[in-house]
């Protein structure tokens, strides 16, 4: 969900999907007094009028009970219907954020109870309380700003049930990972009521680590539930839709096999998913190639594209845990021993097209995904990472050649299908629109993410954002306009990444990006004000790149202090 500039004059939208009237006016009684910052813009009393409303409003925010009746001509409400809802939701108005407000999860002793809990997360809902933990209005206007944030939300009730699952079911060390020692005490503070500010003071994290730690759970929670019905063997298993997270859903989705799972297929499904199943950095990823530099703890001044092992460590160091994208293996045992991950970042993504080839479009860019892994699998023994990070779409090609963008549908679907993989496409377009190629960005979407390059665009040189006296309002601005044309476009911003870069670059006409020649102290306010910007966007990732080069000649001790710059505004919430 992008939350625009203006969200401290705009008031957030909320329909009430509630079949109860009682329970509706208290509500409208309770947020009536906060209206400045949170409106009720409808309400629905069954599932029926709930999509058409939802449909119709496009609000910020749902409050949806459970147990509702199909139409208003239905007696008998059922939790299917508003578990049914949740997917229509997501897949109507995929940026509205989803709240359950219901009486079930109440009695933790009831098997059914417990297992609609689990439904709800597992079929995407953001958050979930119930109606007993009798929020206020001010504390209910709390859970829905902080659901527009990106943050995961569970009301005491909840959290308690979730934590004596993991407690009462431990995990076999095969199928599932059980909760690790943070998301223990997290859960357990939440289950108390103490709000994350709380729990951040308490336990020694930051509020932001509070919260991935209570959005790990979350998909722990939706990870569990997949792997119960992988594990029994269920058949026609869809998992579009459903709001798991994209990580979760690549893992299987190229094991379904005519909509049903063999015991092989079961099998390598329950190991991906496994192999996903520690604790899961931020979507945020940081460009990081050795190989130029390789085992040099210092940089020489005058080498202008460097990377040294003193750099790595700055971003291999840093909290919360994220990716990080190497060209070889060398570093893995450094890289997971800080609690990140590895990808890899390919600068080759359009050597596999030819234009005058016979061969289809999508057929080069399979073979062509064939050949990266082939390659890769060499350089990395002992498995490929899954996150392949690809630069860059070819501007001119998309625009002119619709084989070419086949080529890229073709690559994408490869690795996505084929070969399992997380795939991140460079993007240095900021503008796409709603021209003619949309139904390509929406096919290159369902397999990869679209990472723009707004950067390019010539808006966000470092001269011209230290000359705006509200540097972070103007990035934010760039950014969002870049979205809202992805999103014409047909690619919504869960599928959209930003890229920032960050080389010390000279001023240059010819490039007129990274530091450009700006003092030091300039280029602190420009990496400061890109983050804190790009925190306001909930693109789906943010990713670094550009560390190597010094056409400056910086010293390694003035690189590494813009790197902790960077590393300490955490882009990604």
């Amino acid at each position: 969900m992008m939350v625009p500039e203006q969200r401290e004059l705009e008031p957030l939208s909320l329909l009430i999907v509630e079949d109860e009237l009682d329970f509706r006016e208290f509500l409208e009684f309770q947020l009536e007094p906060l209206a400045d910052e949170l409106t009720i813009v409808g309400e629905a009393s069954n599932a029926a009028e709930a999509i058409d409303r939802v449909q119709e409003l496009v609000p910020d925010l749902v409050f949806l009970d459970l147990r509702l009746p199909m139409d208003s001509s239905d007696f008998a409400p059922d939790e299917a219907r508003g578990l049914a809802l949740i997917a229509q939701i997501r897949d109507s108005v995929p940026n509205t954020r989803i709240l359950i407000l219901s009486s079930f999860g109440e009695d933790m002793a009831n098997e059914r109870h417990r297992e609609t809990v689990f439904a709800a997360l597992q079929e995407g809902a953001h958050g979930y309380i119930t109606k007993g933990d009798n929020f206020t209005g001010r504390e209910l206007l709390d859970v829905g700003q902080r659901l527009v944030r990106g943050e995961a939300i569970y009301g005491p009730v909840i959290a308690r049930l979730i934590r004596e699952s993991f407690l009462r079911t431990p995990s076999d060390g095969l199928l599932d990972a059980q909760l690790t020692q943070r998301e223990d005490e997290v859960l357990a503070a939440l289950a108390t009521r103490r709000t994350k500010q709380e729990i951040s003071s308490e336990i020694g994290l930051t509020v932001k680590a509070v919260n991935a730690h209570a959005s790990n759970v979350l998909v722990k929670v939706q990870r569990r539930t997949l792997i119960k019905a992988l594990a029994a063997g269920v058949g026609a298993l869809s998992l579009a839709g459903l709001g798991v997270p994209e990580m979760v859903i690549a893992a299987s989705e190229g094991l379904v096999r005519d909509r049903t799972l063999g015991s092989v297929e079961t099998d390598r499904a329950s190991q991906e998913l496994v192999a996903a199943s520690a604790v899961l950095p931020q979507n945020r990823f940081d460009v990081v190639t050795l190989a130029m530099s390789r085992g040099m703890l210092e940089c020489p001044k005058e080498l202008k594209s460097c990377f040294c092992e003193g750099d790595l460590d700055i971003l291999n160091g840093y909290d919360p845990p994220h990716y990080l994208l190497v060209s070889d293996n060398r570093d893995r045992d450094k890289i997971r021993a800080a609690g990140n991950q590895q990808g890899i970042p390919v600068n080759r993504l359009n050597n596999g097209y030819i234009a005058a080839d016979q061969r289809a479009g999508a057929q080069q860019g399979a073979n062509f995904a064939d050949a990266l892994i082939k390659d890769y699998q060499s350089i990395f023994p002992t498995g490929v990472p899954k996150w392949i990070f690809c630069n860059e779409i070819s501007a001119c090609l998309w625009s002119n050649q619709e084989k070419y963008r086949q080529y890229l549908i073709g690559f994408a679907r490869r690795l996505a299908l084929q070969w399992n993989k997380w795939v991140i496409i460079a993007a240095p377009i900021w503008n796409p629109g709603s021209g003619a190629h949309n139904d390509d960005w929406r096919a290159l979407q369902v397999h990869a993410y679209i990472a723009t390059e707004v950067y390019t665009s010539g808006h966000l040189s470092a001269r011209t954002i230290i000359s705006q006296g509200n540097p972070v309002g103007y990035c934010a601005q760039q950014y969002r306009n870049a979205a809202l044309s992805f999103q014409q476009a047909g690619v919504p911003v869960n599928r959209l990444m930003l890229v920032e870069y960050f080389a010390n670059t000279l001023a240059d006409t010819k490039t007129p990006w990274g530091r450009w020649g700006v003092s030091a102290e300039d280029w602190h306010r420009v990496i400061k004000a890109r983050a804190q910007a790009a925190s306001s966007i909930d693109f789906a990732g943010h990713i670094s790149y550009g560390w190597a080069n010094n056409a400056m000649g910086e010293s390694s001790s003035a690189r590494r202090d813009f790197m902790r710059t960077y590393a300490s505004q955490q882009p990604l919430k």
